[in-house]
């Protein structure tokens, strides 16, 4: 009897020490080693797929505008010197001047047609024989030479620009201007026109 109750005894005892005995944790299953058979069913690594940026758009040169171009290089030479003169209206009369800071008549001829792409001589007599002469005054065109009596000896020069107009730096305390050609002053005092350069 008495053997039989230890044997109980112990039996209880087992039980309560197992019961009392910590868990192990779980362990996470081992990933399968390169060449296991295992490895085959493991889904593939996704990657994220590299951005993708727009391509540069080329953005194209400025061309230049052919209105900003084709009058000034295909225009007659005495046409493009008439609107180099005309651009310098309001400068002073200068005497001896033939720079922007200044102008004499012959001065501003002299400027003008050097800016078109013409060297004419710098005083009005010898731009009275520079060249060709026109025999009548109603056949003028933008760019002609007008020659004006001064005095005994001196001669004043304009540039004729058109619709019966001239443009010149006429004396000391003036400065370059447009007058009409048939005022009485201007018509009384006509030498002659010249022409430079093909019609």
């Amino acid at each position: 009897m008495r053997s039989r109750l230890r044997a109980i005894a112990w039996v209880v005892a087992s039980l309560a020490l197992c019961a009392c005995a910590p868990t192990r944790p779980t362990s996470q299953p081992a990933l399968p080693l390169p060449g296991d058979p295992a490895a085959s069913v493991l889904p593939p690594q996704t990657q994220e797929p590299p951005p993708v940026f727009p391509a540069a758009v080329a953005v194209p040169e400025p061309v230049p505008s052919v209105e900003s171009t084709v009058g000034e290089t295909t225009a007659p030479l005495r046409e493009r010197a008439a609107r180099h003169a005309t651009a310098l209206i309001g400068v002073p009369y200068r005497y001896g001047g033939a720079t922007p800071e200044g102008f004499d008549c012959s001065g501003l001829i002299h400027y003008a047609f050097a800016k078109a792409g013409r060297i004419v001589p710098r005083d009005s007599l010898s731009q009275k024989t520079y060249g060709a002469r026109l025999d009548r005054a109603d056949a003028l065109l933008p760019g002609d030479l007008l020659f004006f009596r001064r005095g005994k000896r001196a001669m004043h020069v304009a540039l004729y620009i058109g619709d019966g107009r001239f443009v010149h730096a006429p004396s000391r305390g003036g400065a370059v201007r447009v007058d009409p050609f048939d005022a009485p002053h201007w018509k009384a005092r006509f030498i002659e026109a010249r022409r430079i350069g093909s019609a």
